[in-house]
């Protein structure tokens, strides 16, 4: 979801190819794209971050196309799917609230969006708190705001909060605060939106579950909240309830993302290094082990050729500089995109997957993006792969039905 990891890269991808059964130009529309530009309400900053553009939930997914609209399928059962309804589906539904987005992120049951203009709006599970105190109800079928951001700032959705970053690099974040979560030097009870303590000079923030990482504008990164398997970066397995730097990081840092209990930062020379669990190889060190790596460790099977990092709860994924798209860690229902059944502790790339723009990675499900299609690959038992009556998994990209018409 973030994923976090959620950057405004502004990278121009060279070397893009066909992917599966699809080609496409610069150029193209794309997937449900510009159907209607005279009512796209003004977007002008849309994204171009990799991992902007795509929320994967626990079973749900949720796509922003450039006309500033956002579709949505799998569960539904807290609203995730933003509809009105609770009524799950497995074909891509439009959130009709919603017209003018620039950024999208999402995690477990819920997601949130910066709409052009700054006002983040989320909606989905509200059981913590997540929906920034706007309701008080257990869920939301449809958005609401919660806070205002500055155009091109980001959002990032955790498992049980989010954050966001706002005006002069502040984050600010909402929602559960177990293990210090929110940042503010205290935990407790979920709360309303509030300043993360020292944490300023922040270009991007991701949020995994119970813990957040900040991007600076230095290119540094700083982790708080829970640290059980050091997924903070800071050498230790002490919770923190402010912001301290990752330790040991070769060089300034362009993206940071973060799963359930283990994150990862992309350097300028395009190096991925990752830390915290390892027990499914989502650190990418060579070998899955049950003990934790409290440091970076650099990602084998990339070598200075990624542009773009998202985690899943699990699984960690890459762009690459050609366009292909690499994956590690748990391969519980094939979410790394090939017939084998084992999770992979090194980065090796999808089957078949080329081309790709923009990229997600959910708790069993991968999508992606090129320049004309949609592709998903893993776990369909709730339809978020946007198959209808099958509940299997899916090991190679499958193509997204996105309407002709989405507006």
């Amino acid at each position: 979801m973030l994923r976090l990891s959620l950057l405004t890269l502004g990278v121009a991808l060279a070397a893009i190819g066909c992917a599966p059964s699809q080609s496409g130009t610069k150029g193209d529309a794309g997937p449900g794209f510009d159907a209607n530009p005279g009512d796209s309400g003004g977007v002008t900053v849309l994204t171009s971050d990799p991992v902007g553009r795509f929320a994967l939930g626990g079973t749900h997914t949720c796509w922003l196309a450039r006309g500033g609209g956002i579709y949505c399928w799998g569960s539904n059962n807290r609203g995730q799917l933003g509809d009105g309804t609770e009524t799950g589906r497995a074909a891509p539904l439009r959130v009709l609230a919603i017209r003018t987005a620039e950024y999208l992120s999402g995690k477990s049951a819920q997601n949130c969006a910066q709409i052009h203009g700054g006002q983040v709006q989320c909606w989905g599970s509200n059981s913590h708190g997540q929906l920034g105190g706007a309701t008080a109800t257990e869920f939301r079928t449809s958005p609401v705001g919660v806070l205002s951001v500055d155009d091109g700032g980001s959002v990032a959705v955790g498992a049980l909060h989010a954050c966001a970053v706002r005006g002069a690099g502040a984050v600010w974040c909402w929602g559960n605060n177990l293990s210090g979560t929110l940042g503010r030097g205290t935990e407790g009870s979920p709360e309303k939106p509030g300043v993360v303590t020292n944490g300023t000079g922040a270009q991007a923030v991701t949020a995994g579950s119970s813990f957040n990482c900040l991007l600076s504008t230095g290119g540094t990164v700083s982790c708080w909240g829970k640290n059980t398997n050091a997924q903070l970066g800071d050498g230790t397995t002490t919770d923190r309830l402010e912001p301290v730097a990752v330790v040991g990081l070769p060089g300034s840092v362009k993206a940071v993302t973060a799963g359930d209990a283990h994150a990862c930062a992309l350097t300028m020379d395009g190096n991925v290094y990752c830390w915290g669990s390892n027990k499914y190889g989502q650190v990418g060190s060579g070998s899955a082990s049950d003990a934790n790596i409290s440091t970076p460790t650099a990602v084998m099977g990339i070598a200075g050729d990624a542009v773009a990092i998202d985690a899943g709860s699990q699984t960690t994924c890459a762009l690459r500089t050609n366009g292909n798209l690499a994956c590690w860690g748990s391969n519980a229902s094939k979410q790394l995109g090939d017939v084998v059944d084992e999770s992979r502790a090194s980065a090796a790339d999808v089957t078949g997957m080329s081309g790709v723009e923009f990229f997600g990675v959910g708790t069993s499900h991968v999508c992606a993006a090129t320049n004309t299609s949609v592709f998903c690959w893993g776990s369909n038992s709730q339809g978020q792969l946007a198959i209808d009556g099958d509940e299997d998994v899916h090991p190679t990209p499958t193509l997204v039905s996105l309407p002709e018409d989405p507006l």
